[in-house]
Parts: C-alpha cells; sequence; structure tokens
C-alpha cells in the first residue's frame, strides 16, 4: 500500500488564509448595547429570512462535514487513482481552517436558533398580551349584552304593566264631553293619554262628589235608626201597660162568661192577619172540616212563619202596586241631583246575576205558610207544609213524616213520594198554571231544583185554595179537603200493610203470620222456600230487571 502524498500548497495561499482568520476590527459596545442589538435584529429578521439562512448554515455544514469525513477516512483505502486521492488531502492547516468554519457555521445557527427563539418568544407574549385584549373585550361585550337583555326585560315589562285604572269603569266620553270642565276637555284634546288622564281626574271628582252624598244619606239613615228605635222601645214600654190591662180585664171577661185568649192563639190571630187570601181559605176549609166531622180529631192546621218579614213582604207589596218611591228620593233637591246622568250611572251586573235574581225571585214564597197535621194509623203523622208562591200563584207542598213507629218502617214510607199520584195524573212536576209554567220554562227550571225549597205543586192543592176553576163554592172545597185527608191516611195505612209484608218476607215468617183462609190459598207442599231477602235500591232493580229482560 504506497503512501498518499498531500499536495503541497504554496505559501501566499497559507497567508491569504492566516489574513483571513484575522478578527476585523470592532468598535467596542457594552452588554447593554449589545443585548439591545440582538433585540433589534431579532425583532427585524422576518420568518422567511430565517429559514433561508438555517438551509445556508445547514449547507454549509453538510458539505463541510463531509469533506472533513473524506479527510479523516482516505488514508485506509487504496485505489487505482491514488495520484487523484492524493490531490484532494488537504493539509492540517486546512483541516484546522476546516473545523474553524465549521464551528463558526455552528455558532452562527446556534445564534439564529437563539434569535428565532428571542423572536418566538416575542410573538407568543404579543399574542398574550392580543388575547388578553380580546377576552377583555369579549368580558365588556357579555357585559353589554346583559345591560341590552335587562333593559329589553325593564321595557316589555313597562309595555305589559297593568295599571289600576284600567280597571275603572270610566264614563262615555260624550258623557265626559258634555259635562266635565273646560280646562279637562282643553287637556283631553292634546292626546290619547292626556284625555286618559283627564277622565281620571273626571272620575276621582264625581266619586269623591258621590262619596259626600252617600256620607249625607248614611247620615239620614242613622237619624231614621235612632229614630225608629226610639219608637220600638216605646212599643215595647206598652207592653207591661197592655198585659196589666189585660190582667185587669180578666174578672170582667169571667163575669161576661168570655174566655180569655192564650198567648198562642194571640200569636196565631196576628199570623192570620198577614196570611195571603189562598192559604186563608185552606185554613177556613180545614177548620170547617173539623167542626163538620167532630169525631176526627185526627186533623189540624197552624200558621207558622216571621211576622216581621211578613210585615214587610205586605209594606213591599203595597209600595210596588201604590208606585210610592223611597223617602230619600222624596226631596227636590235629591231629585234634581238624582237627575244628573253621573248620578243615575250604576254599575251593570253580569247576566248571571241577573238570571239567578230572577229565578230566586220566581220562587220567593210569603213568609207565613200553613202546618196541615193529619194523623193516620200506627200512630203516624202526614204534615204537609202549605206556602204560597208569590210569583207563580200556586200553593207549594212540603210532606214530612212524624210518628214513634217510624223507625221500625226504616225508610220504606218515602217522605218524597207519599203525596206522589195521590189523584190519577197528579205528581206536581208541573205547575197547575199554564202562565205560571211559562215562567219555569223560561228558566229552564226543573222540580228537583226547587223541590227541597218551595216542595211539589200538587194539583189538589190548587183545588183547596180555590186557584182551580172548577172549584167554585165552599161546599166543594170543603169536600176536596175531606177528599185530601181520606186519600192521604189510606195510602198511608196501604204503605204500612206493604211494610208488613215486607218485614214479613225478609225474615221468612210469611205464611206464619198469614191467616188460615189466606194460606188455603196457596199449596199444602212447597217445593221452594224464600232463604234470604235484602233491601235494594230503585236503580239495582231497575239495572237487574234490565239484565233479566234482556235473558229472557
Amino acid at each position: 500500500m504506497s503512501a498518499i502524498k498531500r499536495t503541497p500548497r504554496s505559501s501566499s495561499t497559507a497567508v491569504q488564509m492566516r489574513e483571513k482568520k484575522k478578527p476585523n476590527e470592532l468598535k467596542g459596545i457594552t452588554v447593554a448595547e449589545f443585548y439591545a442589538a440582538e433585540d433589534a435584529e431579532a425583532t427585524s429578521l422576518e420568518w422567511k429570512q430565517a429559514e433561508e439562512m438555517f438551509r445556508e448554515h445547514s449547507e454549509v455544514i453538510r458539505q463541510l462535514c463531509n469533506r472533513f469525513c473524506l479527510e479523516n477516512s482516505v488514508s485506509f483505502y487504496v485505489s487505482v487513482s491514488g495520484q487523484q486521492l492524493c490531490d484532494q488531502i488537504l493539509s492540517s492547516e486546512e483541516t484546522a481552517n476546516l473545523g474553524e468554519s465549521l464551528m463558526s457555521h455552528l455558532i452562527s445557527l446556534r445564534r439564529l436558533n437563539r434569535l428565532t427563539q428571542f423572536k418566538n418568544r416575542m410573538a407568543r407574549d404579543r399574542t398574550a398580551d392580543e388575547r388578553g385584549v380580546v377576552d377583555e373585550r369579549f368580558l365588556q361585550l357579555q357585559n353589554v349584552q346583559s345591560e341590552i337583555e335587562h333593559l329589553q326585560k325593564e321595557i316589555s315589562r313597562c309595555v305589559e304593566f297593568g295599571s289600576a285604572d284600567e280597571d275603572i269603569e270610566l264614563v262615555p266620553l260624550e258623557e265626559f264631553y258634555a259635562n266635565a270642565s273646560t280646562e279637562l276637555k282643553e287637556a283631553a284634546k292634546q292626546n290619547p293619554h292626556q284625555e286618559r288622564i283627564a277622565r281620571l281626574e273626571w272620575e276621582l271628582v264625581e266619586r269623591k262628589s258621590l262619596v259626600a252624598t252617600l256620607q249625607e244619606r248614611e247620615g239620614r239613615k242613622n237619624v231614621l235608626i235612632s229614630d225608629i228605635s226610639t219608637k220600638e222601645h216605646r212599643l215595647k214600654s206598652l207592653k207591661p201597660m197592655i198585659e196589666s190591662l189585660i190582667e185587669g180585664a180578666r174578672p170582667v171577661q169571667e163575669l161576661m162568661g168570655l174566655n180569655s185568649l192564650s198567648s198562642g192563639s194571640v200569636e196565631q190571630r196576628q199570623l192570620l192577619g198577614y196570611l195571603p187570601k189562598e192559604l186563608f181559605v185552606i185554613i177556613i176549609q180545614v177548620e170547617a172540616y173539623a167542626d163538620i166531622a167532630r169525631g176526627d180529631k185526627g186533623v189540624s192546621i197552624r200558621c207558622e212563619g216571621d211576622i216581621e218579614n211578613a210585615t214587610k213582604f205586605v209594606e213591599n207589596e203595597q209600595r210596588s202596586e201604590s208606585g210610592v218611591e223611597d223617602e230619600s228620593e222624596s226631596t227636590d233637591a235629591d231629585v234634581e241631583r238624582d237627575r244628573s246622568p253621573s248620578r243615575l250611572r250604576r254599575r251593570r251586573n253580569t247576566l248571571s246575576e241577573q238570571m239567578t235574581r230572577k229565578r230566586d225571585a220566581v220562587l220567593a214564597t210569603h213568609p207565613i205558610h200553613l202546618i196541615l197535621d193529619i194523623t193516620c194509623s200506627d200512630g203516624i203523622t202526614v204534615s204537609l207544609q202549605l206556602q204560597y208562591i208569590q210569583e207563580l200563584r200556586s200553593i207549594g207542598v212540603l210532606a214530612k213524616l212524624r210518628g214513634s213507629s217510624l223507625p221500625f218502617h226504616e225508610n220504606l214510607l218515602c217522605d218524597e213520594s207519599v203525596l206522589m199520584e195521590l189523584y190519577p195524573g197528579d205528581r206536581g212536576e208541573k205547575c197547575p198554571n199554564a202562565v205560571s209554567q211559562v215562567k219555569l220554562d223560561q228558566f229552564h227550571m226543573t222540580v228537583s231544583e226547587y223541590e227541597s225549597k218551595v216542595g211539589r205543586m200538587y194539583a189538589f192543592a190548587q183545588r183547596m185554595a180555590g186557584l182551580n176553576e172548577g172549584a167554585t163554592n165552599g161546599a166543594q172545597l170543603c169536600d176536596v179537603v175531606q177528599s185530601v185527608v181520606e186519600k192521604v191516611r189510606a195510602r198511608v195505612r196501604s204503605r204500612c200493610a206493604l211494610i208488613k209484608c215486607v218485614l214479613s218476607l225478609r225474615s221468612l215468617k210469611l205464611f206464619e203470620e198469614m191467616q188460615t183462609k189466606e194460606r188455603n190459598r196457596y199449596p199444602m207442599k212447597i217445593l221452594s222456600a224464600l232463604t234470604d231477602f235484602k233491601m235494594i235500591t230503585a236503580e239495582d232493580f231497575l239495572v237487574s230487571r234490565s239484565c233479566f229482560l234482556s235473558l229472557v
């Protein structure tokens, strides 16, 4: 293996390389100025320029590394062209220069890396600053949006606000412009808002005036009440005097053979004075029947009611007939004041309230009514409450059973139906008076709605009061009373017999309690027997009957 010879280099070339290696004389700068210059260079450095410099340094370093590797490995190889390889072998001085150049490029690459890192950090700092500004602006935007939403809600609340004046019933515009003052009229013509304010002010003035009038009327009412209480006190003071007078007249009555009236008969006479003529006819006919049938002690009649309410009822009826106005409206000053359109205004009632008031007025009964007691078999008494319905011109009847044996009969006697069909077709579901029935039909009123209050309007009750055209004289009315009493007793007697049969069926002793004559009607040998008996309602009976018919 032959030695590889190095190509000698001229001295001028070495001198030139040494001269290149001499550092240029630099002007002395401080550390702060150095770092400032570095920062300025890093700031002015463009990313594209940095990339190009990085590629240039990398390429130079790659070439230098290749040359350096070639120089170190050439001594181990022998080839045909040994002379050419020897020409490429570098001298030791060139190797040193190669290392310096490589180190210089590495330092430049490191400096470039430092500058780019510094520039990257500055970019991150600027990005962080800008992000902080963006976050701050975004937070301000959210605050502004929240304020906008709040203001929109407040605006909606103001727009949808329901003021209390909307529920106030104001006078019509025509009446306002006709009666309001000139100032309010001029203010109302500006715009709808001022018109509303002016109408409210006028309403306030009118209501204050009405309150003053109300206070005046209440004062007069209190004066009248005190006057009435004084007169009532005087009337109460007369009661002991009248009682003493009656006590002093008692010896004279006994001497003349006159029986003194008891307190009960006195009260009955007072009630009779306010009794309507229809009920008065009934009580006369019942008393006439009791006098005729002296052996019948089981029929009695009495009056019940409130005398004060009856007095007010009669006064109201007389006032409605004569057209007398209330005392508070009798003076000329009050009449002139009440002629004002604002005074004549009244709050309109709803249609339902008017209908309810009219329905109640149609079924209004006289404060005094009659109680007709009819004693029947088994100690049972049937009490008929007869009351006069003023608007319908009819008699309403309520039946109630009393007696010691009633608990043993349970509810089989049925108070509600004891008078039903007492006469053929008389169920009391329709008013015998055709005009009155039309009134009931107008209000869509059925018997189930008013039965508990005024009872049923049976035809026999109208005949007892002389309201039926067929009964015109007293004898006929008395016969009607006798017929009603007999039919009521027959109804109760038949129901009591039916109850006894039902109880015998329930106790399974029907044939044991049956008489021998009646028992002979049935076969001697009975193949079936009733083992149990239970009461059921009418609804259950109808259901079971319908099921039975469907099976048949």
